[in-house]
């Protein structure tokens, strides 16, 4: 179902989500240094960060956020180990179980699922069994499972089976090309055009692939001290993904899904 939300509003809603790939993934894992360098900067600005990482290294992540991560989410990171090509449904229910295992550990139990290079199109079934409630894209809306162009909107928040929401990415970090540098400002002007429309604003981080690319890093770190001021100065909402699913709850009606952008600044 897709979701109108009102034209204005006062205060712009952004979540910003960060994808961590570990010992589970195919991928080179990000050092130690290079994860605490993301906390640090996400310390720094007082900004709430939805972690994407494995069940095996969520209580690790959960430590390396020492005092401030009762302001995090660590949610459930989608890969390629598991979904996708390499994907069953006897898999899913197994890491989702392992998941669950961590989450009790820590006693924060994942309620959101991230996904990194992969899409994820069925067995919303699955996702909703084991409590998880919104599934945050790392892709714009506009771009299907297939790559081919649809008609929906990046950052525009809609309704799957079960109850589960998706949270496609309005901006992906790092981005595929120098000419949409973030040094130029762009992704500002797109974070102001999309709180006037009375949007949601995702910014979805893929950590390594950010690490790797200098000019990019830096230029998030800029955008975390611009959205920590206009939070600061009431013109911003930064929210987990957690917490914008939580208030928009089971319900797909419009006016549900509109109420986090009319609630108070954080």
């Amino acid at each position: 179902m897709r979701l109108l939300p009102p034209s204005t509003s006062e205060n712009r809603v952004v979540a910003l989500s960060i994808c961590v790939p570990g010992s589970s993934t195919d991928a080179p894992a990000a050092s130690t240094i290079d994860v605490d360098r993301l906390v640090a900067m996400a310390g720094s600005s007082k900004l709430p960060v939805t972690w994407g990482v494995s069940p095996q290294d969520m209580e690790t992540m959960y430590d390396r956020l020492g005092a401030n991560r009762e302001h995090h989410e660590l949610a459930l990171l989608g890969d390629a180990t598991w979904l996708g090509s390499n994907g069953s449904r006897g898999t899913m229910v197994r890491v989702l179980n392992a998941a669950a295992e961590a989450g009790e550990t820590i006693g924060q139990a994942p309620t959101s699922l991230l996904l990194s290079g992969v899409p994820l199109e069925a067995d919303f079934d699955l996702l909703a069994k084991h409590g998880i409630n919104i599934v945050g894209r790392d892709v714009p809306a506009a771009v299907n499972a297939k790559g081919s162009r649809g008609s929906s909107r990046g950052g525009s928040l809609r309704t799957l089976r079960f109850g589960v929401w998706e949270f496609p990415a309005t901006i992906a970090l790092p981005r595929a090309s120098s000419r949409f540098s973030l040094l130029g400002g762009n992704m500002h002007r797109v974070i102001e055009r999309a709180g006037e429309r009375g949007e949601l604003v995702h910014i979805a981080v893929d950590g390594p692939a950010l690490l790797k690319n200098a000019t990019e890093l830096r230029a998030l770190e800029r955008l975390m001290e611009r959205l920590a001021t206009m939070r600061q100065q009431g013109r911003m909402q930064v929210q987990t993904l957690s917490s914008i699913a939580s208030q928009l709850g089971h319900s797909s009606d419009r006016q549900s899904a509109t109420s986090i952008l009319r609630s108070p600044a954080a």
